[in-house]
């Protein structure tokens, strides 16, 4: 490799990988200067007379469902105009038997016929439902007293197809802080998309959206990026609520958090290789821009990567800011590694953004091979939180 090509490679590597992770928000936010989200600063105590109905997916969720279902029915709403289905994926402990507890306040309880996964077992919840909006939020997290009026009110606005909940994550001292890190900045790029109408994707945890988005449903797609995705396609805006939180603890055990982003990534990158073909043919040009900045060039992280760090490898040859800079990337990944094998540097700031870049990396990559291996991760254990 030539150096004139060796620079090419790290510089192309480099501002696709910088374009990604902060030209693009910082479009977005330049864009949308002086424009707000769907919500007005007046927003009502309630909606009238919509009504709504709430899916959640429960798997073996007997420790954490009696809190939810507490939760949602907590939540003023006019119980003639709100459905709560829960929808079991076979549970084998007992869900079943505390859903049915509720059953007498207009809980309802679909138990799928076999092991389906989230996205097929929020499909029989949808075809049970009679409402209009559709919400749908996860068995492990809490919504705030305003959060089903504040997501309801963002379809008063007609252009409006889905709305999207604000992820709380709740962190502890002692637990690793990346992904609550990570967490907020998505919602700063969902914020500035949302202003803009153009959310690529929802909070899986709580979103909602139109039945006639649901009319075809995706399949085992995931269903927070697949359903936005859809809504754009049709013509509707996609659009964040800042009052409707939704929070959740951040999961202490790495190896679990590492299953569960590994996890979350393949099935972004099942939606996007259907989706994609659906953009082009509806010549959907911005979608097509949107989705490679936000999340097709965040998956080829590790292959940007490796191209900067070759580059650098080639040209430190005949250059002392080369070497420089190979060195400072090898210092990280040996910052990574020793927080790996020494699990009380994570504690320190510096080590634990390093181990978080490198479970970034390593989540993506591992995705991408189980992917190409054809695992889709359909079915799921919950993870303990």
């Amino acid at each position: 490799m030539s150096v004139s090509m060796a620079l090419v490679l790290g510089m192309v590597c480099f501002l696709a990988m910088a374009w990604s992770w902060f030209g693009y928000p910082l479009a977005l936010w330049l864009a949308a200067r002086g424009r707000s989200s769907v919500l007005s600063s007046a927003m009502p105590q309630s909606t009238g007379e919509v009504d709504i109905a709430v899916v959640v997916v429960a798997y073996n969720e007997a420790t954490c469902i009696r809190n939810k279902l507490e939760n949602l029915l907590s939540i003023a709403w006019p119980s003639a105009h709100r459905e709560v289905i829960v929808v079991s994926d076979c549970s084998t402990d007992d869900t079943d038997q505390i859903v049915r507890e509720f059953q007498g306040q207009g809980v309802q309880l679909v138990v799928a016929p076999k092991r389906l996964g989230k996205d097929l077992c929020q499909q029989l919840g949808v075809e049970r439902a009679r409402a209009s909006i559709l919400v749908f939020t996860d068995a492990t997290t809490d919504l705030t007293d305003s959060s089903l009026v504040a997501i309801a009110h963002g379809f008063s606005d007609e252009t409006v197809g889905c709305v999207s909940g604000v992820d709380v994550p709740e962190t502890h001292k002692d637990q690793v802080e990346g992904e609550g890190l990570y967490v907020r900045y998505e919602m700063l790029v969902r914020r500035a998309e949302s202003a803009l109408g153009v959310m690529i994707g929802a909070s899986g945890c709580f979103f909602a959206v139109r039945r006639s988005i649901c009319e075809n449903w995706p399949g085992n797609l995931s269903s927070d990026l697949a359903l936005p995705l859809t809504a754009r396609l049709q013509g509707f805006r996609v659009v964040t609520e800042g009052e409707a939180r939704c929070s959740y603890r951040v999961v202490s055990n790495p190896v679990a958090e590492f299953e569960r982003k590994v996890r979350t990534i393949i099935h972004g990158m099942r939606v996007i290789w259907v989706f994609f073909p659906r953009f082009l043919r509806a010549k959907a040009w911005f979608l097509v821009f949107q989705v490679i900045s936000h999340k097709v060039l965040r998956w080829s992280l590790p292959l940007l990567t490796l191209g900067i760090l070759a580059a650098c490898a080639h040209l430190a040859a005949d250059s002392a800011f080369w070497r420089m800079m190979l060195s400072m990337q090898l210092l990280a990944w040996s910052g990574a590694l020793l927080a790996v094998g020494i699990p009380s540097l994570s504690k320190l700031a510096l080590f634990r953004a390093l181990l978080y870049l490198a479970v970034v990396h390593a989540s993506v990559l591992v995705a991408g091979i189980r992917l190409a291996r054809g695992a889709h991760q359909v079915t799921w254990e919950p993870t303990r939180r």
